[in-house]
């Protein structure tokens, strides 16, 4: 399934998992669709969970095969390198939020059937 959020004033972006298994992102202003996907990368194993902590700056959140959440993150200029934030304890797909300007709480059922969570602090703090 798709994760969509507000970017900026009148913008809107979805990200979804291909059928290659790497993240892809469209995105629409004033209602208008850019026309296609641009591949992100990364090797996903279910849907994306993807935050935005103010205008322009985005952080998208994604499980992998061996059990961690994969992480990368729009810095307001730039799409910067994946990083690795779980605990190779997840099932299924996280689900993130914001918890302030600087941190993402991600939430998700780990292999003993709990409720498991990580916090990140992404990208850069504005």
């Amino acid at each position: 399934s798709a994760s969509c959020l507000r970017w900026g004033p009148m913008q809107v972006n979805c990200f979804v998992q291909g059928t290659d298994h790497h993240l892809y992102h469209t995105w629409s202003v004033n209602e208008r669709w850019a026309g296609g996907w641009e591949g992100l990368g990364g090797s996903l194993s279910g849907s994306p969970s993807c935050v935005s902590r103010a205008d322009q700056i985005v952080d998208c959140f994604v499980p992998t095969a061996g059990g961690d959440i994969d992480h990368v993150g729009w810095d307001g200029t730039k799409w910067k390198d994946w990083d690795s934030v779980g605990d190779g304890s997840v099932t299924g797909t996280p689900t993130c939020i914001r918890l302030d300007q600087a941190t993402t709480g991600c939430y998700f059922l780990n292999k003993s059937g709990q409720i498991g969570s990580v916090r990140v602090s992404t990208a850069k703090p504005i």
